[in-house]
């Protein structure tokens, strides 16, 4: 880590890797596969900040991106939005991965000094990509989401937290 001013501090590494994978015949992911990590977090207030981040996983086929802001406008409440890209194995079809790229706004108020709510929303579009070129790609899907919790602090490290959450996909 370092910090290039009073207000910006920059993370990163760089590595390389060697993935095989025997169960999947020409997979496109194996060899040697660049490893990363990289991220620049801008706090122009102590009620503001915005963070970019990029990371890229050897076995991966896209690298994961995000770029969030966060404002806090009182000790007690706090506005969000996280824009993403990342990339995980697909868990509704085989041999996939699953490359969601979305949104999400979120707000979050402390009514008590233990008693917290939070909402948050937002939209998701899932692409299914297929571990080989000998393999057709997944259908791909969009979704809204929308959450809500309340959440007891019993203490300095142990909460109970109730979340209710509703999407517009079946997946």
């Amino acid at each position: 880590a370092q910090s290039v001013t009073s207000k910006i501090l920059v993370t990163g590494g760089l590595g390389a890797g060697y993935v095989t994978d025997d169960s999947v015949p020409d997979a496109d992911y194996v060899g040697i596969r660049p490893v990363y990590q990289f991220a620049v977090t801008y706090t122009p207030s102590e009620k503001t900040q915005v963070r970019f981040d990029s990371s890229f996983e050897g076995v991966q086929l896209v690298p994961s991106v995000g770029l969030s802001a966060s404002w806090n406008p009182r000790e007690t409440t706090s506005f969000g939005l996280s824009i993403y890209q990342n990339q995980n194995f697909s868990i509704t079809t085989s041999s996939q991965f699953q490359v969601n790229r979305g949104f999400i706004l979120s707000a979050s108020q402390r009514l008590f000094s233990k008693i917290s709510v939070s909402v948050s929303g937002g939209w998701q579009q899932t692409e299914n990509l297929a571990l080989s070129s000998n393999q057709a790609n997944g259908g791909d899907y969009d979704y809204a989401f929308l959450s809500g919790a309340i959440r007891w602090n019993l203490n300095d490290w142990l909460y109970w937290q109730t979340t209710i959450w509703g999407s517009t996909g079946n997946r």
